[in-house]
């Protein structure tokens, strides 16, 4: 996972404790927190449980409301029930 955060210019930091969650401080280039702007959806597609905690924790924080999938499969199926036509 560190590998793709830092080959898209991101870092990740971990702060653990025994006993207690970890707490994952990603920060992730490319993405920026919305400020005033409208609340949107973005779908974290991964198939490492890990990578999409720690993208929907750092995304719930900037205000963004996070779906999430593990496959393309899933992903599409979260699509059409959010979007159908």
């Amino acid at each position: 996972m560190s590998e793709n955060v830092q080959y898209h210019g991101g870092s990740i930091e971990v702060q653990s404790e025994v006993g207690m969650e970890p707490d994952f401080d990603n920060n992730s280039a490319g993405f920026a927190p919305l400020g005033n702007m409208p609340k949107e959806t973005i779908l974290v597609v991964d198939d490492e449980r890990l990578v999409r905690w720690s993208l929907q924790q750092k995304l719930e924080q900037w205000g963004y409301h996070v779906s999430l999938a593990e496959d393309g499969a899933t992903a599409l199926g979260r699509v059409q029930l959010d979007n159908p036509t």
